[in-house]
């Protein structure tokens, strides 16, 4: 480990922060803060912020990061997202500091050119796999993007005991995320227990929706982060409903981390680069309907065991050297 005095000063300069639903973000810092000077700043207040969360700093006038740059001297600016990518183009050159991107899934599969150019300033832009031929056409080159995994930490959810009966679905309350399918699910399986974890947005029309149906799913707060291994540890499987017009919904890193916890999962089938993220590991759905017969039994065990092998993937210390091999350059 480097002594602080030696550490590569990293700036985050993200959107929201600390936005409850962006575990990926609080995942990636943890997995980073003991080799790394790291400090965050968010250019938005998060509307449904979580307790438990790296220190930060949240101001809105750029007069404020300009200050932070001052006084921080970063060695290189970090985002989330490629929308932020004319942003941290501006900002790095108004300071001559490099920086990185971690695009995820709505900012990739709904963005189109004109383009995202880019400078000599950005070091690489990891993302999914599939999303690569959409950020070349938007002018991004080949060479700067880097195929990369969802970001989870796997030793937090890692747990082969047996799981429990329940079913479960996360996350915020977007149309991306069409819970109605979940609430017709559970009407269709009344008498099973279904468990929604809801984070704001559109949660309380959701609410108003399940009590017309006479309450198929409880619907619960969201919790943090640190108390989600036993949240998919009650559950034998997570089935992940999208909305299969928007089709904006990525490789959510809760289908890994239920992997991890030996829960079964079932996700929307959107696209067929989904099989190659679940990689033999769950079940793609077109319509509900076609679920009960699914999650009315036991999660295959052959499928529960390579579940635990296709949610390594996505561990941050595995695949963090992606990104930390481009922080390195700037020392």
């Amino acid at each position: 480990m480097n002594s602080s005095s030696s550490r590569i000063r990293v700036l985050y300069v993200v959107e929201r922060f600390p936005q409850l639903s962006e575990t990926y973000i609080h995942a990636e810092i943890a997995a980073l803060k003991d080799d790394y000077d790291i400090r965050v700043f968010a250019l938005q207040p998060a509307n449904s912020p979580a307790k438990e969360h790296y220190p930060y700093t949240q101001k809105q006038h750029p007069a404020h990061l300009r200050e932070v740059i001052q006084e921080f001297k970063p060695n290189v600016l970090h985002t989330h997202y490629a929308t932020l990518i004319p942003n941290l183009e501006r900002i790095s050159a108004n300071n001559r500091v490099p920086y990185t991107v971690r695009a995820h899934s709505f900012d990739t599969d709904g963005y189109r050119p004109p383009d995202l150019r880019v400078s000599d300033y950005c070091l690489g832009v990891l993302s999914f796999p599939y999303t690569r031929s959409v950020l070349e056409s938007a002018q991004i080159p080949k060479e700067r993007i880097l195929d990369c995994w969802p970001v989870i930490d796997f030793a937090r959810f890692h747990d082969t005991s047996p799981n429990g009966n329940a079913i479960l679905n996360l996350g915020a309350s977007l149309p991306k995320k069409n819970f109605q399918d979940f609430l017709d699910l559970g009407a269709l399986m009344r008498g099973r227990e279904f468990n929604l974890y809801s984070i704001g947005y559109n949660t309380p029309q959701l609410i108003d929706k399940n009590r017309e149906m006479g309450e198929p799913v409880r619907i619960l707060p969201p919790v943090e982060h640190s108390q989600m291994p036993a949240v998919y540890k009650k559950h034998q499987w997570l089935v992940y409903t999208a909305n299969k017009k928007l089709g904006n919904v990525g490789w959510p890193l809760a289908l890994a981390e239920a992997m991890a916890a030996g829960t079964g999962v079932c996700m929307q089938n959107l696209r067929p680069d989904l099989k190659q993220f679940l990689g033999g590991a769950g079940f793609l759905f077109d319509s509900v309907q076609e679920l009960p017969r699914i999650v009315s039994q036991p999660v295959p065990k052959e499928m529960r065991e390579l579940g635990f092998k296709v949610a390594k993937r996505s561990d941050i210390n595995v695949h963090k050297k992606l990104l930390t091999d481009l922080w390195d350059k700037c020392a």
